[in-house]
């Protein structure tokens, strides 16, 4: 994998340190979330990252400033292996090009396979962080990133960096849902959507109804038990710029019959 900066101080081979290696550290952080689920079959939304297979630098290359990097594998299966880091590429690409708006395909597969949407939803939530920090160095038309790993090559500049930054809410709706997993604590959690059999990132508003987080806990654990009964949430979704949905923010959350 290869890392390229063109624009800028760039072109003679240098890079503003402190940005650049946000931007850096910012693109590393969502391969890592590849790579610890190519290897681990696991969501992990931070650090630490397992170290059965990572990313290490190997090179800096002369010209504009580039660097290459390779997956490292501890995995003893050479097969195994082989599937991880091929895993972790496709990944890589998908989060990259899924979180900055260049693909509208939501499907990943590897090997002819197609890994489970609710698994890549997640992930593609975990990577909004480290896509923001990518951006750090692009501040102006000349600079951007390339990212470019086998055949594939990902592009970030200022166009990427506004569909990352911007966020539109929508106008208040209600739906009826299951409630897949919930933070007491931080008030956050995720939905599933029945007639699009998938989850959905939400956060419980500071203003919402004071009932809300309890009956969110209670249809969590029906949602845990297999009821099969569901809830009223009250909200506002925040998309992206094509539409797509980002997460959403809860005012409400009562029974389906109307009581709290």
């Amino acid at each position: 994998m290869r890392i390229k900066f063109e624009g800028a101080e760039a072109d003679g081979h240098r890079l503003e340190a402190y940005e650049g290696i946000k931007s850096i550290e910012g693109l590393i952080r969502v391969a890592r979330i590849a790579t610890h689920y190519a290897a681990t079959a696991e969501v992990r939304f931070r650090a630490p990252y397992t170290d059965l297979l990572e990313i290490q630098i190997s090179q800096i290359i002369n010209g504009s400033f580039e660097m290459l990097f390779d997956y490292a594998s501890k995995i003893s299966d050479h097969i195994q292996s082989m599937n991880a880091r091929s895993k972790a590429e496709a990944v890589f690409q998908h989060l990259l090009a899924r979180g900055t708006g260049q693909t509208e395909e939501d499907d990943v597969y590897v090997n002819g396979t197609s890994l489970p949407s609710g698994d890549v939803a997640a992930m593609a939530e975990a990577a909004e962080s480290g896509l923001k920090a990518a951006h750090r160095w692009i501040d102006t038309t000349g600079k951007q990133i390339s990212i470019i790993d086998g055949d594939e090559t990902v592009g970030l500049d200022l166009g990427t960096k506004e569909y990352v930054e911007t966020e539109i809410l929508g106008d208040e709706a209600v739906r009826d849902v299951s409630v897949a997993a919930l933070n007491a604590n931080s008030k956050n959690g995720r939905i599933y959507f029945l007639d699009e059999h998938r989850t959905v990132p939400f956060i419980v508003h500071r203003d919402a109804a004071a009932h809300t987080v309890a009956n969110l806990s209670t249809f969590l654990s029906k949602y845990v038990n297999k009821t099969g009964e569901t809830v009223n949430i009250r909200f506002r979704p925040v998309q992206y710029m094509d539409g797509r949905l980002k997460r959403l923010i809860i005012f409400d959350c009562y029974l389906v019959g109307g009581a709290a």
